[in-house]
């Protein structure tokens, strides 16, 4: 079982291609048998991605950061509520402009220069935990920019498609 050869308690499973939160779901150790049912149905739609879940999600929930043109502009925390594990407002989640530290700013320019050099625009999703942080997503079609979170960031974002215009 694929939960039990990676060492994990929980996991997500969601489709490849989807947005806020659509289909994702979550199975344990213990429901992985009865979930299987859930897993084959969502194949039969297309590509899934099963994650482990970061148990952080549920208390300190996710930081995305956005970036136009390679440059930082602005973040937002976003935490489930409490019960769940999905961020998304749609679900209860609650979405807040944040001020992340620096160098998590600087390990996400890093992922971007290595990963996504020369997009216009981009969202890392970001779990932080005692250790380090880690990846969620690396958001580079049609991504949510919480620009309202952030009001210059529309600004920037205007300036950085005239760069390349």
């Amino acid at each position: 079982m694929l939960l039990e050869s990676h060492g994990w308690d929980e996991a997500v499973l969601k489709p490849a291609v989807s947005a806020d939160g659509y289909s994702t779901e979550r199975t344990s150790l213990a429901e992985a048998a009865a979930d299987q049912i859930v897993l084959d149905s969502m194949l039969a739609r297309g590509d899934v991605i099963i994650q482990r879940l970061v148990p952080e999600i549920r208390s300190q929930g996710e930081i995305s950061l956005m970036f136009f043109g390679g440059v930082f502009s602005h973040a937002v925390s976003k935490r489930p509520k409490a019960g769940e594990f999905r961020v998304q407002e749609r679900l209860g989640g609650i979405i807040a402009r944040t001020e992340p530290p620096q160098q998590l700013v600087e390990a996400a320019r890093d992922l971007l220069t290595i990963h996504a050099r020369g997009c216009l625009y981009a969202r890392v999703d970001v779990v932080v935990t005692a250790e380090r942080f880690l990846l969620m997503e690396l958001e580079l079609l049609e991504p949510s920019l919480y620009l309202e979170h952030y009001p210059p960031s529309a600004r920037s974002f205007a300036l950085a498609i005239q760069r390349i215009a």
